[in-house]
């Protein structure tokens, strides 16, 4: 009952998902859910599910200590496909074990969610900030035009020195939050989080690029309540390969 309730809910959500056994052979498969398959010809009942999805090849401990309860979930995040040049897709995977169900075999729950929107605003805008230079250096014409483009963002979005103080907002992380963003410029961005990974971003930054990819926060609000929310963090780097600012989008 709790599975099928699930498939309703993800079918409202947009969300696609396939059913996998314990040999990773396809049982179930959503409508929609070929258009995120490397080989979209491969995703029918009783195909193995790596034949459609090599992502899932050198998985396969993962997937069976999930199934067996060993594991509660994984995933992965901004994976790409290309069927053309200009139509890139984006999407995020998320593996859970399916509630058993009476007499039926353990099954994996594999769900699909489309984020190309949000992959596609994140990689213009650092492209836009990186090879204009315009976020610090820029002309006053320059900077109106930039904030318009911040402010229509419909993602929360944080820029913040290299020394994590707080140097732009928009609309969305005013509303998300609670400030307007006069409060918040010029604050370290501790005001906001006590997660290390943004505190201390240009450390952890040169450990390893990839550590503010995809990280969960702990924010607090302006009236004290704390809200966990993603955000994806990106450098731009100054013509001498120093950098400049980190840009933080939200999403869900």
């Amino acid at each position: 009952m709790e599975t099928s309730i699930l498939r309703k809910l993800l079918s409202l959500s947009s969300i696609a998902y396939l059913e996998v056994a314990e040999d990773f052979k396809i049982i179930d498969a959503a409508f929609g859910v070929q258009l995120f398959a490397e080989y979209p010809q491969e995703v029918v009942k009783g195909k193995d599910i790596r034949s459609g999805f090599p992502e899932m090849i050198g998985l396969e401990s993962s997937l069976t200590n999930i199934i067996k309860g060993q594991q509660k979930s994984f995933e992965l995040k901004g994976i790409s496909r290309s069927s053309t040049e200009n139509c890139p897709r984006y999407f995020d995977i998320y593996v859970i074990k399916a509630q058993p169900e009476e007499g039926k075999e353990n099954r994996l729950l594999i769900c699909f969610k489309d984020v190309t929107e949000r992959m596609i605003v994140e990689q213009e805008l650092t492209q836009y900030f990186q090879e204009e230079s315009l976020l610090l250096e820029a002309t006053s014409a320059d900077k109106d035009y930039l904030n318009q483009i911040i402010i229509a963002i419909a993602y929360p979005l944080i820029v913040t020195t290299p020394a994590g103080i707080i140097q732009k907002v928009n609309r969305a992380a005013e509303c998300l939050l609670g400030y307007r963003e006069v409060e918040l410029i010029n604050r370290h961005i501790s005001a906001i989080t006590d997660n290390m990974l943004l505190n201390q971003a240009s450390y952890y930054y040169l450990l390893d690029p990839k550590s503010l990819n995809n990280i969960e926060v702990v924010c607090q609000t302006k009236s004290g309540a704390a809200i966990k929310i993603n955000f994806s963090g990106s450098v731009i780097h100054t013509n001498l390969g120093d950098i400049k600012c980190f840009i933080y989008i939200g999403h869900s």
